[in-house]
């Protein structure tokens, strides 16, 4: 089985650091932005009742967060390098000192979660080696182009444990169109068939 979940964030600390301060303000707009959509995939996690996965483009902590927050949930691996990069249109590619400012806020938002939570600070295709064994999901959130999409999900779906899930955000969004362009060639060409549901739920049945 093979679900795909779209998902459309938290801010106690008051610093007097400028770049924080800016940082802090993006968290809380990310959150109230995309707050509502966190609970989908937590919901599929807890019903099934998976034990270890990986987030794959942790930016600010919300989405991780609530996953963490799942009682079941054993261990969630962060994957993000907050690495900004050259020639890519996304408005979360940071210049590389604010992402170093967002690294350290995201690491001190899930500071309560150390047991069962830990970041691996390099980009995805090399993280995966990381990471010992299969895990029971993956929530691919990260580069959003075409090729980063589809690099993602041909590495991360060998380390899913069959009866996973892998999950994802922002597939038929206008303003990330390789996404889905990503998605459904993946499925193409895994034999899978990809259905879209209500709240943008979708499964790969294998």
């Amino acid at each position: 089985m093979f679900e795909w979940i779209i998902g459309e964030g938290w801010c106690n600390k008051q610093v007097s650091n400028p770049l924080m301060d800016k940082i802090q303000a993006m968290a809380k707009a990310a959150d109230d932005g995309w707050g509502k959509a966190y609970g989908l995939f937590g919901k599929v996690v807890q019903e099934k009742e998976l034990k270890v996965g990986a987030e794959i483009g942790v930016a600010f902590g919300g989405h991780a967060e609530s996953l963490l927050k799942i009682p079941t949930l054993e261990k969630l691996y962060g994957v993000d390098p907050y690495l900004h990069m050259e020639n890519y249109n996304d408005p979360m590619n940071l210049p590389q000192l604010e992402f170093d400012q967002l690294y350290q806020y995201t690491l001190d938002r899930l500071s309560s979660f150390a047991e069962k939570y830990r970041h691996i600070r390099k980009p995805s295709i090399d993280a995966v080696n990381d990471i010992v064994g299969q895990i029971d999901f993956v929530y691919i959130d990260a580069d959003h182009s075409f090729q980063g999409v589809l690099r993602d999900l041909t590495v991360w779906f060998p380390k899913v444990t069959k009866g996973g899930i892998i999950g994802g955000h922002d597939y038929g969004h206008p303003n990330f169109p390789g996404v889905k362009r990503a998605v459904d060639e993946f499925l193409t060409d895994s034999g899978g068939l990809f259905t879209q549901r209500e709240k943008g739920f979708g499964g790969l049945k294998r």
